[in-house]
């Protein structure tokens, strides 16, 4: 499941010792949780809204996979940010985290967030340059409208994806993907913001990992169905630099 980004937010106000678990198959998601009442509030495939009852709190959580991502490594995921999350180095008592892998994002929070735009999160970049910055710029672009314009249209449940041939050995690939709560207009908000700060450019490739969307473009294959010699995590070359933003 490649990447991981946890990241705990608020005071420390009780101990999440159920947490947020999502059974499989996640094909038709239950959410459930051992020790509080809980009220779905969308029964679909990659996708999980919760509420929680807990005494007088209430806990409000979002568990989603990529869409392209098979639904037996979607819920292998989702298990796992469930049970990291909880682990005593990361936020077993906090108020609200979110965590990042390469295949899902799993979120919780005192406070409903359920709509709201979120553009905080991670940027990770390849450090080494791409060789031909003008026409590579000019084909990311590109590809960066068309998968953005993708990702909003009904149906396509927040996910656009694409690929672009810069040369005859040489393709760029490309995913986009919100969170299922946002609007279009939302998402569409989310991904021109997250395309691409100043710290991607010319590189070989960057994720941007925001509350609200994720964007990411690469030169080897990452995303499902993957390409003979893909990768479903980390690819080839070079070291990742990773940025914070508030």
């Amino acid at each position: 499941m490649g990447l991981v980004i946890p990241t705990c937010t608020g005071s420390s106000i009780f101990h999440l010792e159920a947490g947020l678990v999502v059974p499989g198959p996640f094909t038709g998601v239950t959410c459930a949780n051992t020790t509080g009442s809980i009220h779905p509030t969308h029964q679909v495939p990659f996708h999980c809204k919760l509420q929680i009852t807990r005494g007088p709190a209430q806990i409000y959580g979002l568990a989603q996979c990529r869409s392209d991502v098979p639904n037996n490594d979607c819920t292998a995921c989702i298990r796992e940010a469930a049970r990291i999350v909880r682990d005593p180095d990361h936020c077993p008592t906090q108020s609200g985290a979110r965590i990042w892998y390469d295949f899902c994002f799993l979120r919780y929070n005192t406070n409903s967030f359920a709509g709201q735009l979120d553009t905080s999160g991670w940027i990770l970049w390849n450090v080494n340059n791409v060789t031909d910055p003008s026409a590579f710029n000019e084909n990311l672009g590109n590809l960066m409208r068309n998968i953005s314009s993708e990702a909003v249209r009904p149906g396509r449940r927040g996910l656009g994806k694409g690929t672009r041939r810069l040369t005859p050995l040489s393709t760029l690939y490309g995913l986009v993907q919100c969170t299922r709560d946002l609007s279009g207009p939302a998402c569409a908000q989310c991904l021109a913001t997250a395309i691409f700060p100043d710290v991607c450019v010319n590189r070989q490739g960057c994720r941007v990992l925001f509350g609200s969307c994720y964007v990411r473009y690469e030169l080897y294959p990452f995303f499902f169905p993957l390409e003979s010699g893909g990768s479903s995590g980390r690819g080839p070359g070079g070291s990742v630099k990773v940025k914070k933003v508030n």
